[in-house]
């Protein structure tokens, strides 16, 4: 980088960098390192296979033998729809939001409406 102030082409100064960054295994300012693993899980012969998983169904239903008779076997059960009181949060929020907003400009407009 010093050669850059010295009147050094920036291109030339770029290219000798990443050269030296590359050679020494270093991170520089045009180069950076990633670790890839080479390590092989399977043998480069074997051959692969694709096939679909069941899922483990929710305590208290049947497993379906058809897709249409699981929407009959599960139509009275619902599921959990999620642990937070995002409502509540919501609200709670928006009524601190409001009480600042009181705070803030409440005595400015009770000023104006006394006047």
């Amino acid at each position: 980088m010093r050669r850059k102030a010295g009147g050094m082409d920036e291109k030339q100064v770029r290219s000798e960098i990443v050269d030296i960054a590359l050679a020494h295994h270093i991170v520089s300012r045009y180069t950076s390192l990633v670790a890839v693993d080479v390590t092989p899980v399977r043998p480069v012969d074997a051959r692969t296979f694709s096939h679909a998983l069941d899922g483990n169904p929710p305590a208290g239903w049947k497993r379906p033998q058809q897709p249409a008779a699981s929407m009959e076997a599960n139509a009275g059960l619902m599921l959990a729809q999620g642990a937070t009181w995002s409502e509540f949060f919501i609200l709670a929020g928006l009524a601190l939001l409001g009480l600042a907003v009181l705070l803030r400009f409440g005595p400015a407009f009770a000023v104006g409406h006394r006047a």
